[in-house]
């Protein structure tokens, strides 16, 4: 009888430590961008999915963001990108469990300002 209690007891531990850590990575954060080139989002670590939803206030007709999931390199800045518009609200999604940052990207030159939320499980 006693091992069982420590069998239990051990056994509710590490569903406890699992629940917390599955679920501790997980949230949300919206920020503001104005940008001629780049911005950055904060770290985010995920447990499976990021996605971005990016909401324009100025930007350039016929002309995409860029939007990188990003990680530093020895050269600098690299990832996987996929793109959205700099006009119309859009949303992303990046697939990952590596921590990472957003990079927004305008190739324009232009200013752009806006919006955007990140949210990440």
């Amino acid at each position: 009888m006693k091992k069982f209690k420590r069998v239990t007891i051990v056994l509710s531990m590490f569903i406890c430590i699992f629940c917390i850590t599955a679920f501790a990575n997980a949230g949300s954060y919206t920020s503001t961008y104005e940008m001629t080139g780049g911005v950055f989002s904060k770290w985010i670590h995920p447990t499976s999915k990021c996605t971005i939803t990016v909401y324009p206030k100025s930007g350039t007709d016929g002309q995409d963001m860029g939007v990188i999931w990003a990680k530093k390199t020895a050269l600098g800045w690299d990832g996987k990108q996929k793109w959205t518009s700099s006009t119309q609200p859009g949303t992303v999604t990046f697939k990952s469990s590596k921590k990472r940052k957003v990079w927004l990207r305008n190739y324009t030159g232009f200013k752009w300002t806006g919006s955007v939320s990140f949210t990440w499980d």
